[in-house]
């Protein structure tokens, strides 16, 4: 069984800075290097879930279509945030058992030139149901990513 011992945006942190904070980043990543920074990343990641599945090996990971616009990558690898992007999709899959698509855009207020990427999932389920669910995604949320790190990364729900 996993514990909140293991505090994941640690974890996610660490990743973050092995692949953000690289000599290479010094100089600079634009948006056509998303692709090169996403198999780095992608390729830690995936030694982690393996490592996840070792120690927990009755984890069961949930199916669900993720799509991820370059815009929003590319800003948190900008804002160190591409850790906790992660650690929402995980959080997402974790606390809304019937989320059948999250989709990752960038959005800005016009008025503010704010900016942050909106992580829009699609889910069944009767309203009560999920907002139990979104208690419970945002008590670990607010828990795991500090201010203002959090304010960065929000998430909208579309109730199917």
């Amino acid at each position: 069984m996993i514990t909140s011992s293991l505090c994941f945006s640690d974890l996610y942190r660490e990743i973050d800075l092995a692949v953000f904070n690289s000599p290479e980043k010094e100089q600079g990543t634009g948006p056509g290097d998303t692709e090169m920074w996403l198999e780095e990343y992608g390729a830690l990641l995936s030694d982690f879930d393996k490592s996840l599945k070792k120690l927990a090996p009755s984890l069961e990971v949930q199916s669900v279509e993720v799509a991820r616009n370059d815009e929003a990558v590319f800003f948190c690898a900008n804002q160190s945030l591409i850790g906790y992007l992660w650690l929402i999709e995980s959080l997402i899959k974790k606390h809304f058992p019937t989320v059948q698509k999250i989709s990752f855009s960038l959005d800005y207020d016009p008025e503010t030139s704010d900016k942050w990427v909106n992580a829009d999932i699609e889910i069944t389920g009767d309203v009560s149901r999920v907002i139990e669910w979104e208690d419970a995604f945002i008590t670990e949320w607010v828990s795991e990513v500090p201010y203002p790190e959090r304010d960065k990364i929000r998430l909208s729900c579309d109730i199917m």
